[in-house]
């Protein structure tokens, strides 16, 4: 699955695997500690989550495949 982050300037995109496992984590910048984008799998889905700099609004944050 793609996952695209809009930025001002530019549009990234970044790569999860079909198969839900594991957790990733996106950001701009490769070295930044803290990342804009989290997803974890979470009961067989992609799970959008919130962080201290980001806040993830909206009815449903499930990423369904």
């Amino acid at each position: 699955m793609k996952i695209y982050l809009y930025l001002n300037n530019k549009i990234m995109t970044f790569l999860i695997p079909k198969k839900v496992s594991g957790s990733f984590s996106f950001d701009e910048n490769i070295d930044e500690e803290s990342k804009l984008i989290n997803i974890k799998a979470k009961d067989g889905n992609w799970n959008l989550y919130s962080t201290s700099d980001i806040s993830v609004m909206g009815m449903s944050r499930k990423m369904v495949l």
